[in-house]
């Protein structure tokens, strides 16, 4: 059965209003707001929507059915199957799976030995370490 994220992504027609690094690959459907942009290795799996104003990379992984929100920086991680409100940073330097993060949370490493792969819901102006 599909999840809500996953049947609203399913359809998607691309468009990339600014700029992606020389370095970013990506294949199946991506939107890419105003003012957002990639920069060195950057590896996108659509359907993927990316907000407006958004800094992606270096040394990330957007997979698939992945919404970022407006105003959001992700470096250094690997994130799928999520959902990331507005103005969220992310630099984790780990996997981010089946998640949902609330509105200006923050989620850095903690050095912690951790498995791989994280199920987060995490409430506004949050902050998690992995």
């Amino acid at each position: 059965m599909l999840e809500a994220n996953q049947l609203i992504l399913l359809d998607l027609k691309g468009e990339i209003k600014d700029e992606l690094s020389e370095e970013t690959t990506y294949i199946g459907s991506l939107i890419m707001g105003e003012g957002s942009k990639t920069i060195g290795r950057v590896n996108i799996k659509g359907p993927v929507i990316i907000g407006k104003d958004c800094t992606i990379g270096p040394n990330v992984y957007i997979g698939p059915y992945t919404s970022i929100g407006d105003e959001c920086i992700l470096k250094n991680t690997e994130i799928e199957n999520s959902i990331v409100m507005r103005g969220c940073r992310i630099e984790s330097g780990r996997r981010i799976v089946d998640s949902l993060i609330g509105n200006y949370s923050t989620v850095v490493d903690s050095n912690a030995s951790i498995p791989q792969g994280h199920r987060l819901i995490i409430g506004e102006r949050s902050l998690a370490q992995l």
